[in-house]
């Protein structure tokens, strides 16, 4: 039975960690634990699927569904192998609500 997804956390992108191109999705599942699925090909930024359709999960669109961690994840544009585990995933988290609050007060 596929997973069904925590509509109310929108899907985060995981990226390349040297250029940057988008291998992944991070997507919380109902029972509000994050996993990352692994795209067939990585993506630009403008040829992101629309949330619906990476909820839908259709065939051929991920190579990995929803694994706890994973290491040597290689990019197909640079070549560098990526790894992806929740530590990351908070951290990355952290830093974007950090630069919310720093941008709030420079405001």
């Amino acid at each position: 039975m596929p997973p069904t997804f925590d509509e109310t956390y929108e899907p985060r992108l995981w990226r390349c960690e040297e250029c940057r191109r988008v291998l992944g999705v991070v997507m919380r599942d109902t029972s509000r634990v994050r996993r990352l699925w692994v795209f067939w090909k990585d993506h630009a930024d403008d040829q992101m699927p629309p949330t619906a359709k990476l909820w839908s999960m259709p065939r051929g669109m991920f190579r990995v569904h929803g694994v706890d961690w994973c290491q040597g994840v290689e990019c197909g544009k640079c070549g560098a192998r990526n790894r992806w585990d929740l530590s990351t995933e908070l951290a990355a988290q952290f830093r974007e609500r950090r630069q919310v609050i720093v941008e709030g007060v420079i405001s």
